[in-house]
């Protein structure tokens, strides 16, 4: 059965059609289309009514093309930038109206587990131990550690990832004083966080 899954992030909205293949997942589709819903928020911590429509139709093109490609099952997930918007409803509620689906907006540790199950069941060869997850995403990172016989054991989710870091830069490529900046910012972010170690460890984004 060919599964389709739409991700709304803070930089992009990202489509992947896969299908079961030799005990893993074989693509079939996978599209991009650069969203910037987390650089698009007012003052008022809101998504602006163009964003919402431009979003909006992203996904009904993404939809589209899912359905065109042999999809059965579409989800369709929202992450942080929704999650922290003051108007992230209406957001989800566009996107059932112009492109005719129910979208989830995913809690910090939902979207942990699942970038550690997505990262643990595609590794080859698949981990025989403790394995750490670390999701980088535009508006946040998650981090997870478990394994496949136990699943997920410890996750958190941190207020910080590449849109907000690049937001605080003075020039395009960020200059040395940029960078450092960056650097104790993330430090800052992590400090205290007292995550488990692990045999292994994969970054995804």
């Amino acid at each position: 059965m060919r599964c389709a899954c739409i991700d709304i992030g803070s930089n992009t909205t990202r489509l992947l059609v896969a299908e079961p293949a030799a005990g893993g997942l074989a693509e079939v589709l996978q599209l991009r289309a650069f969203t910037h819903i987390g650089r698009s928020l007012d003052a008022h911590g809101a998504i602006p009514e163009a964003t919402i429509a431009a979003v909006a139709d992203v996904v009904a093109a993404q939809v589209s093309a899912a359905r065109e490609h042999g999809c059965r099952r579409l989800r369709v997930v929202g992450t942080a930038a929704i999650r922290r918007a003051a108007n992230g409803a209406q957001l989800v509620a566009a996107l059932r109206e112009r492109a005719g689906v129910d979208a989830e907006v995913l809690s910090g540790g939902e979207e942990a587990r699942l970038a550690f199950h997505g990262a643990a069941r595609t590794l080859d060869p698949p981990p025989g131990g403790t394995l750490a997850v670390v999701d980088v995403g535009g508006g946040s990172t998650e981090i997870a550690v478990g394994s496949l016989a136990e699943g997920v054991t410890w996750s958190r989710s941190f207020a910080v990832g590449s849109a907000s870091l690049l937001a605080g830069c003075s020039a395009d490529p960020p200059t040395p004083a940029d960078l450092s900046r960056m650097r104790a910012r993330a430090r800052e972010a992590f400090a205290g966080a007292a995550i488990p170690g692990a045999d292994d460890a994969v970054a995804v984004g």
